[in-house]
C-alpha cells in the first residue's frame, strides 16, 4: 500500500505518517517547507517538497507516485479541487476534519448523523468548507474520499488548549505559579480531547479499510470532561492546585480583548461526541484516557 500524506512535517499530519509507516504502508511525506519543525521526526521517510495548490506540480507528483492512498492533514478546498481532477491517478483520499462542524451540537453525544455546518466561527470555517467540498466530490463519482473527524486534539508537540480558547504559551507557567485562572461561566462546557497518537492510528486504519468511502468518522477520547475538570487535571498532573474565576463571556472580552472572541465563542460549546461508528467500522479505539492525554501534554511543557 502506497500512501502521500501532505503537510506530513506538521504536528497531526508527521503523527499520521508514522502510524502509516508503522502499520507497513509504503510512505511518502509531502509538505511545502523542507525546514518544518516536524522533519526530523519522519526524515526517515520518502520525502516531497512542493505546494499542493500548483495544479502542475501535483499532477507530476500524482502521475509518478503511483499512490492507493492520499491523506491531507490540513486539506482546503483549492486543494481538493485538484485532487478531485486528478483521481484517476490514485485510488482513495482521507483528509482530518473536526468535530467542530457539528456544533452547536443538538443532542449529546453526537454522532456522525447530527447536522453540522450550522454555525460560522472566526477562523474555522475552512474545516466546514473542505468537508462540503469533499463529499460534494465525493457524490459526483469525481473523488474516493473519506473525512475524520478529532476532537481538541492533546499530545506532545504542541501547547495545550488554555483557559480562553487558545494555546497561549504561559497557560501553563500561570498553573505552575499558581495563578487564578478565568473560566467562562465556570468552566461548565464540555470538552473532549484525543491523543494525537490515536489520531494518527485512526488515519492508518482508515487506509486499510475500502469501505469508509464516503463516510465521515469522529476519533475522540472515551469521554468528555467540563472544561474546569481539564484544568483541574492538567494542575494535579504539574503537582499544584488548580484556581478559579467565573467569568460571564462579556467580560473575558472586556479583559482578554476582542482577539480571544472566536476560541472563546468555540470554547463555550459542548464537545461531547459518540466514536461507536469508529470503534464498529474501522477497528479503532482510544489508547490513552483524558488524563494521560492530558496530562502528558501538560508536563511537556510545564
Amino acid at each position: 500500500m502506497k500512501v502521500l500524506v501532505i503537510g506530513g512535517t506538521g504536528w497531526v499530519g508527521h503523527n499520521i505518517a508514522l502510524a502509516c509507516s508503522r502499520a507497513g504502508f509504503d510512505t511518502t511525506v509531502m509538505s511545502r517547507n523542507p525546514d518544518a519543525r516536524f522533519s526530523r521526526e519522519v526524515a526517515f521517510l520518502p520525502r516531497i517538497t512542493g505546494d499542493k495548490t500548483n495544479r502542475d506540480f501535483m499532477y507530476e507528483t500524482l502521475k509518478s507516485g503511483n499512490y492507493d492512498c492520499v491523506i491531507d492533514s490540513v486539506p482546503t478546498v483549492a486543494a481538493i479541487a485538484i485532487l478531485s481532477e486528478f483521481s484517476g491517478l490514485y485510488d482513495r483520499y482521507i483528509q482530518c476534519g473536526s468535530v467542530g462542524v457539528y456544533t452547536p451540537l443538538q443532542y449529546i453525544p453526537a454522532d456522525e448523523n447530527h447536522q453540522w455546518g450550522m454555525k460560522d466561527y472566526d477562523g474555522f470555517m475552512g474545516k466546514v468548507a473542505a468537508d462540503r467540498a469533499m463529499f460534494e466530490a465525493n457524490a459526483a463519482g469525481t473523488l474516493r474520499g473519506t473525512v475524520l473527524r478529532p476532537s481538541c486534539i492533546a499530545g506532545p508537540g504542541k501547547l495545550p488548549l488554555d483557559n480562553i480558547g487558545g494555546r497561549r504559551d504561559d497557560f501553563i507557567a500561570d498553573i505552575m505559579a499558581g495563578k487564578t485562572l478565568d473560566l467562562l461561566d465556570g468552566g461548565s462546557a464540555l470538552l473532549q480531547i484525543v491523543h494525537v497518537r490515536d489520531l494518527g492510528r485512526a488515519f492508518a486504519l482508515a487506509v486499510e479499510n475500502p469501505e469508509t468511502v464516503g463516510e465521515a468518522y469522529n476519533i475522540c477520547g472515551a469521554n468528555a470532561v467540563t472544561v474546569r475538570k481539564y484544568c483541574e487535571i492538567i494542575a494535579e498532573a504539574l503537582g499544584k492546585e488548580a484556581k478559579f474565576n467565573s467569568l460571564s463571556f462579556d467580560a473575558m472580552i472586556a479583559k482578554y480583548g476582542e482577539d480571544i472572541r472566536g476560541g472563546l465563542t468555540f470554547l463555550a460549546e459542548h464537545m461531547c461526541f459518540d466514536i461507536f461508528k469508529a470503534v464498529n467500522e474501522l477497528g479503532w479505539e482510544p489508547e490513552y484516557s483524558v488524563t494521560a492525554a492530558v496530562a502528558e501534554n501538560a508536563r511537556e511543557f510545564a
